[in-house]
């Protein structure tokens, strides 16, 4: 979030927004996006909820559906342009290392930006 992604929920808002979706509309995506709702703060449910509803053929659904919820995805995760500074995604790397010198990173971080940050030379 420091180099300007958005935030789960953000991103979350901003595919419906793409999409022109609305998740009061539906109760399980309503309860997820919710304050206090049985399902608060779930935001890879709501996502998928909203894949399965957008892309579900047995309901007469075209196909182009599931492109441009992908396609909203892709968008709304791109970072901003111009020079970063990936000094922490580095850092995170390097202090990933094993002892075989392998870098063995698990994040939550929904952003490409290890990519950007992964030494071409080496570390």
């Amino acid at each position: 979030m420091t180099l300007g992604l958005p935030s789960f929920k953000s991103l979350v808002q901003k595919i419906y927004a793409a999409l022109g979706e609305n998740w009061e509309l539906h109760p399980a995506e309503r309860e997820v996006m919710r304050k206090g709702g049985r399902l608060a703060g779930q935001y890879d449910r709501v996502l998928r909820f909203l894949e399965r509803r957008l892309t579900d053929r047995t309901k007469g659904r075209p196909e182009g559906l599931r492109q441009r919820f992908r396609a909203a995805v892709v968008e709304a995760l791109k970072p901003p342009v111009g020079a970063l500074d990936l000094g922490s995604h580095a850092a995170l790397l390097e202090l990933s290392r094993d002892a075989e010198n392998n870098i063995r990173l698990l994040t939550t971080n929904f952003d490409p930006l290890f990519e950007r940050a992964w030494p071409r030379g080496g570390m």
